[in-house]
């Protein structure tokens, strides 16, 4: 967490802005910094919004954490562990099988089913959501990134 609180801190602090564009963000962290494409950033702005760190407001991202507190080392450079996200469908077992105080292997045998009921029709990913909806676990959290998932994959 404290390398991706770098990361998402240096646009800011090198523009000297408490709110960016999300194009500037992007930008800084590709084009200006060349860390990383535009692509792989707009992974690290999903991620930082994910863990709390930003907040997008419209076009506009901005910290939701004090800026002036963190200090970026001058050689900072952030690694490509920071791209790493845990998968939708890992999030998805693991938070069905802590609220649903069921073992990994029975949620993974009860989402296997419901995906052979829809005929592979849809997304293993969503055939866990529908799962946990039903055994009532709370997944709204999660609906965003499995819609984002969705949407933009090939």
């Amino acid at each position: 967490m404290q390398e991706l609180t770098l990361t998402v801190a240096q646009p800011f602090k090198k523009r000297g802005k408490d709110v960016l564009t999300t194009s500037e963000f992007v930008f800084a962290l590709s084009l200006d910094l060349k860390w990383f494409s535009p692509d792989q950033t707009k992974m690290i702005l999903h991620s930082a919004e994910q863990a709390g760190l930003l907040v997008r407001e419209d076009d506009y991202v901005k910290p939701n954490f004090d800026l002036k507190s963190v200090e970026v080392p001058f050689d900072f450079r952030p690694s490509d562990n920071v791209l790493v996200q845990e998968p939708l469908l890992d999030k998805i077992v693991a938070r069905i099988s802590d609220v649903a105080k069921k073992e990994r292997k029975e949620v993974v045998g009860l989402l296997n089913r419901q995906h052979e009921r829809l005929s592979g029709l849809v997304e293993i990913e969503v055939s866990a959501l529908m799962v946990a909806i039903d055994l009532g676990v709370g997944v709204d959290d999660l609906i965003g990134e499995a819609w984002e998932m969705l949407t933009t994959s090939n």
